[in-house]
């Protein structure tokens, strides 16, 4: 993360200046939810997951449409419901591996 390093080395007066705060946030926050963007970027990602990410969110993801971007899940409170998602990704990941152990022993 060369930004959030970047602005950790800026003057101290700098740090006090409501722009670099909101910065700061908006990188930090951004930090945070890669984790989940890598985890939704997998290919096991049903729909029924997306419904359920639709549920906790309160948020829709549109994820059919040509239009739909990164821009559209950054827009949802994700950080908000962070455990619930993870939670739910961890199920899943867990099904998928009992479903391959009885596939392959």
């Amino acid at each position: 993360m060369n930004c959030k390093n970047r602005c950790r080395k800026l003057p101290k007066a700098l740090k006090e200046w409501h722009a670099f705060n909101e910065l700061k946030k908006k990188i930090d926050d951004f930090s945070e939810s890669c984790p989940l963007l890598e985890m939704m970027s997998n290919k096991a990602m049903l729909e029924r997951h997306w419904k359920r990410m639709e549920e906790v969110t309160s948020h829709t993801f549109d994820v059919e449409s040509e239009s739909f971007q990164l821009r559209n899940i950054m827009e949802a409170p994700i950080l908000k419901f962070r455990e619930d998602i993870e939670v739910g990704f961890m199920i899943i990941h867990h099904l998928l591996q009992q479903f391959i152990a009885v596939l392959y022993f």
